[in-house]
Parts: structure tokens; C-alpha cells; sequence
């Protein structure tokens, strides 16, 4: 079974798709429950949708073009079309029926993961939040949507949803990093990727180390307030360092425009 989980992996790095995919659903076929074997199965599904969605996308625009949108279109620049570097903001109610259920969600600590984190906290199990059956998650879900949708003008794809609970009075957070990877860069979905932050809890803000969130190029700072949301292109560098007593609490998503 682990070899067909191994050979599912080497393919995929490969980008044999389908066999990646055979190798997995055999496993899969052996142990339905098996973790791996299913995030692995999503992923190239989830991947294969985005593509699918945008070239549809495209398919639509290219056949119901009219004179009077090429005309618009002409006269728009990128920045128009797409969100420019600097965040959109807006704002969302937070309902403590959201931070119990992000509470009772399965999690892991930044100590368990090689990752962008560290410091006393802990994020959630995966990158799937949204997909749990959690009427308080589809309602916020769908709020959100709205707001992505209205920031870059476009219909979007979540491929990822996951939430941070900081609490460390030495310092935690992430380090500098962004959301794009090898796959955004190989099939040139770098400038159709977004991030958002939404702030559901912003902790002890009276502290040395607030939880700022510093973007880099161009340089910018902001303090989130409590149901802050803040999108903003996913190639952007950014970081937050927090040192406060109380839980500072972190919903975010990776999305795709499809325009």
C-alpha cells in the first residue's frame, strides 16, 4: 500500500497526473481512510478544477465579446482589472459562534510543523476548514466570498481555508513568506492568485509586539482591528509577529481569480 503512495508522489512530482492519480485511488482502494492518500487525491483535484475553471472562464468572455465591453476593455489598465498591491479592506462581524467552532476544530502546533510558524500556537489540521459540515463556516464562507469576489472583480476558486491561534509572551508568528507555488508558477497563475487574512481576534494589542502585519515590496504596515479582512496579490512577502498573553486568532484563504 505505502508503495503505491510512494509511486503516487514520484509521479506527481513527474507530472503524470494520471498515473499519480491510479497509484493514489489504489491505495485508497486498500484504505479509504488512508490521510496521505486522500489530501493527495484532492490537491490534484482541486488543481485540475482551477485549470478547468479558468480556461471555461476564458472560453465564456471569448464568445459572448461585444463591442461596447472591447471598448471598456481598452481603456482599463491591469490595476483596474485585478487588485494593486496595496491590501483591500474591508470588514466582517465576528460571531462568537466562530471562535467556539475554530476552538473545537482539529489543530496542530507550530512545534509539529516545519513550517512558516513558530512560536506557542497552533493552526488547523489542514488547509480544508470550509469543507467541514459547520453552518457558521458556510455563512462565513459565503460572506467572504462576496468580499473576494468584489475585490478582484472577478468570480473566484478557494483552494485553501485554515485558521492561526496565537498566544506567546516571548514572541510567535510567521516568518517572511508568500502563498505562490512551484504549480502557480509552472502553469502562469502567479497574477490570478490572491490572499486573505480576516482577524478574529486581535489579541492583547497593548503588548511590545502587537501582531503588525508587514508586507514587503512595496514596504507597508497595518494593525488589524478585530474583523479586519485584508486581501491582497499572493506573491506578496509578508510577516506578523505577536507577543501578547491573550489568543490572537487568524482565519485566511488562497484563491484564484478565474478572469
Amino acid at each position: 500500500m505505502e508503495s503505491y503512495n510512494n509511486l503516487g508522489k514520484l509521479y506527481l512530482t513527474l507530472e503524470e497526473i494520471q498515473k499519480s492519480i491510479n497509484c493514489y485511488e489504489k491505495v485508497i482502494e486498500i484504505d479509504p481512510n488512508h490521510i496521505d492518500a486522500n489530501n493527495s487525491l484532492e490537491f490534484i483535484r482541486d488543481k485540475q478544477k482551477i485549470l478547468s475553471e479558468i480556461e471555461k472562464n476564458k472560453k465564456f468572455k471569448n464568445e459572448n465579446k461585444i463591442s461596447f465591453i472591447k471598448k471598456i476593455f481598452k481603456k482599463l489598465t491591469k490595476s483596474d482589472l485585478r487588485l494593486n498591491k496595496n491590501p483591500f479592506i474591508s470588514h466582517r462581524e465576528v460571531e462568537q459562534d466562530l471562535i467556539d467552532c475554530l476552538y473545537k476544530l482539529n489543530n496542530k502546533s507550530f512545534s509539529e510543523t516545519n513550517d512558516i510558524f513558530f512560536g506557542n500556537g497552533k493552526h488547523s489540521e489542514n488547509f480544508k476548514i470550509f469543507n467541514a459540515d459547520n453552518p457558521i463556516l458556510k455563512k462565513v464562507e459565503d460572506e467572504l466570498t462576496n468580499i473576494m469576489k468584489q475585490a478582484v472583480k472577478s468570480n473566484i476558486f478557494i483552494i485553501d481555508s485554515f485558521f492561526n491561534i496565537l498566544r506567546d509572551d516571548k514572541a510567535g508568528g510567521s516568518k517572511w513568506h508568500n502563498h505562490i507555488t512551484d504549480w502557480d508558477k509552472k502553469h502562469d497563475l502567479i497574477s490570478q492568485k490572491y490572499s486573505l487574512t480576516y482577524h478574529v481576534d486581535i489579541g492583547n494589542q497593548k503588548s511590545t509586539l502587537p501582531g503588525i502585519l508587514n508586507f514587503k515590496n512595496p514596504k507597508y504596515s497595518i494593525l488589524p482591528s478585530r474583523g479586519m479582512v485584508m486581501i491582497f496579490p499572493a506573491n506578496r512577502y509578508h510577516s506578523a509577529i505577536y507577543n501578547g498573553e491573550k489568543d490572537r486568532i487568524m482565519l485566511g484563504v488562497n484563491f484564484y481569480s478565474l478572469n
